[in-house]
């Protein structure tokens, strides 16, 4: 592979320059490997870390004719792209663009010009000529069509060779190298770069076994940054309703959940599955980030939908009916038509109804009572997962300090961003996956530009 440097085996650690709110902070000499003096390599942009967002932004770089260099911690690149989508590689998704970027929430307008430069068709496009062929599966989730995000990785490394990027692995980034404001390289553990532009697409703190730390954080913070607190996002939440428990891998496929707390609140449907000490499950996963939020002022209340189709008008309906038709079964068997048994037991004994109570002697009072639970149970949410447990970070590089179109810093010129390591994050199916891509081409093309 072009370009493609070892350099685990490094025994000494550079020190330098750190940029720091606008002006050199400090300088000290480099040190000396045993080997011989510190390398130097001169190039146009440097790309710190290589993930999806990274490998994008050399790319980007790269096709105008610009030398990039991408310099890796992990002794290999891609690592969290390969274990994207439990290892399948949900890459993006078919939402019109307006629906997309609502996903987004209140970081919609922030994410718009980058996914407008490089959206989901020009994304699969570069994908089918990059030899990733794709295909869309439950109606709008896109997937390689092998089912191995690894393909999309080493098509993109493959193709890094080709556009002659410098892939520097096992190689830590400790330091920004700066003049006068201005970022003008990185020190790291294979040497110090000069270049015109920095692109910082260092991820986020998730999944420290995949490479998640604060490292990236560390370097914004030396350009002047404000980092906003990282927390777990999509991650399973924990309750503490004594309930919880009992339904253990039971599944209700077609929730909705929603959770609010003064004025600020977040919804969410799809899949939950009870665990042993919480919810799971996309419609979990998706809701989570506010959650993390939210428990800084104690625990959140949840509201449950066990069946989004089904409102309140469509429950008393089928009461009314189940009335009529089987007035002599008891009410958590008619519950169990529709629902798995134990949650229908649940459902009756936080209505307060005996589960043994017949549907003819339901009262109004315990009708409404009923359809109050099965329409919105509450759930006393008190955590939510680790930065292990968590698929993304919620919080990172704070986006007032970064220019949305060109996704370039205000606060130290010639240093851009992209990917997990700004404040971004997107619920499950694609989003934050095409944002990577998507992040990483916008910061990459417009360090091109940087003079």
């Amino acid at each position: 592979m072009v370009g493609h440097r070892h350099c685990r085996d490094r025994a000494w650690m550079p020190d330098g320059c750190l940029v720091h709110a606008g002006k050199v902070e400090a300088q000290t000499h480099l040190a000396r490997a045993e080997t011989g003096a510190v390398k130097e390599y001169a190039v146009d942009v440097v790309v710190v870390g290589a993930g999806p967002a990274g490998i994008m932004a050399a790319l980007a770089a790269a096709s105008h004719g610009r030398k990039a260099a991408l310099v890796e911690r992990q002794p290999r690149p891609g690592v969290k792209l390969c274990a994207t989508g439990g290892g399948r590689g949900n890459l993006t998704n078919t939402l019109p663009e307006e629906d997309f970027l609502r996903r987004f929430g209140r970081k919609a307008r922030f994410v718009a010009p980058a996914l407008r430069s490089f959206g989901p068709r020009r994304l699969k496009s570069f994908l089918n000529e990059s030899g990733v062929p794709t295909t869309v599966e439950d109606g709008w989730r896109v997937y390689p069509v092998s089912g191995r995000a690894s393909d999309v990785r080493d098509a993109l490394v493959r193709r890094l060779g080709r556009s002659g990027v410098e892939l520097f692995v096992g190689a830590e980034v400790d330091g920004l190298i700066g003049s006068s404001g201005r970022v003008l390289g990185v020190r790291s553990t294979a040497g110090t770069f000069s270049c015109r532009a920095v692109v910082l697409a260092a991820g986020g703190m998730t999944r420290s076994d995949l490479g998640g730390n604060e490292s990236g954080y560390a370097l914004a913070k030396q350009a002047g940054h404000s980092i906003v607190r990282p927390l777990p996002a999509l991650s399973p939440i924990r309750a503490s309703d004594p309930w919880v428990g009992r339904l253990a891998g039971v599944v209700l496929p077609n929730a909705g959940l929603r959770a609010g707390r003064g004025g600020a609140g977040a919804v969410s449907s799809g899949s939950v599955l009870f665990t042993h000490s919480g919810i799971s499950g996309p419609a979990a996963l998706d809701i989570s980030g506010f959650v993390a939020e939210s428990l800084a002022a104690g625990p959140i209340e949840l509201l449950l939908n066990c069946d989004q189709d089904s409102g309140r008008e469509e429950w008393l309906h089928r009461f009314r009916e189940w009335r009529k038709a089987h007035g002599a079964r008891r009410i958590v068997n008619l519950l169990d038509m529709a629902l798995p048994a134990s949650f229908a037991e649940v459902v009756a004994e936080t209505a307060g109804v005996n589960p043994a109570r017949v549907a003819a002697e339901l009262t109004a009072d315990e009708t409404g009572r009923l359809i109050e639970s099965l329409t919105g149970l509450h759930i006393t949410a008190v955590g939510v997962g680790s930065m292990d447990e968590a698929m993304v970070t919620r919080g990172g590089v704070e986006l007032s300090e970064v220019d949305p179109k060109r996704l370039a810093s205000r606060k130290a010129p010639g240093l851009f961003f992209a990917g997990e390591i700004l404040d971004v994050d997107g619920p499950t199916g694609g989003f934050n996956l095409q944002w990577a891509f998507s992040s990483g081409w916008l910061a990459g093309y417009n360090s091109n530009f940087q003079v």
